[in-house]
């Protein structure tokens, strides 16, 4: 299985004719991917629509967790008071992890809550840990990102 995964990340990591890599999927708050493609102008604004609604929802939950001071925001560490990289990816984590938390009906003091019990969930973790360890990794140059303890079996060995 790991022989078969590396093989399949190396073949779609390879350039394309012409140069060009694929592109990554774009995310709403982090997790979501954005449908993108051709499309008829109403499903685009329907599917618009609903991307503005997912990011009002991440953002009133962020700003309802700070106001809380939910125990799950200490993982991401004090909130950066200026503009700047550190103050970019603390919200962009804390969205994915308010938007994760909201999805996955999580209600405890960890940021992840419970092992994921799909393979969704363990992709919108993994999302949402990516993003948390950029965050660390802008806060404090040089320092190794402190992860949250995985839960369930490595999705790489899977």
């Amino acid at each position: 299985a790991s022989i078969l995964h590396h093989r399949l990340q190396a073949a779609t990591s390879r350039p394309r004719r012409g140069g060009v890599r694929p592109t990554r999927p774009r995310l709403i708050v982090g997790l979501i991917p954005e449908a993108t493609g051709p499309i008829a102008e109403d499903m685009a604004q329907a599917l618009n629509d609903r991307r503005q609604l997912i990011e009002q929802r991440a953002t009133q939950l962020l700003a309802n967790a700070i106001y809380e001071d939910a125990p799950w925001l200490d993982t991401l560490g004090p909130k950066p008071t200026q503009s700047g990289p550190a103050a970019t990816t603390w919200r962009q984590a804390a969205l994915a992890l308010a938007a994760y938390r909201d999805r996955y009906q999580i209600t405890g003091s960890q940021p992840f809550g419970p092992p994921p019990t799909t393979i969704g969930q363990r992709r919108a973790q993994a999302r949402a840990n990516a993003l948390l360890r950029t965050h660390q990794t802008h806060t404090t140059p040089g320092r190794q990102p402190q992860t949250p303890p995985r839960h369930g079996p490595n999705p790489r060995t899977l």
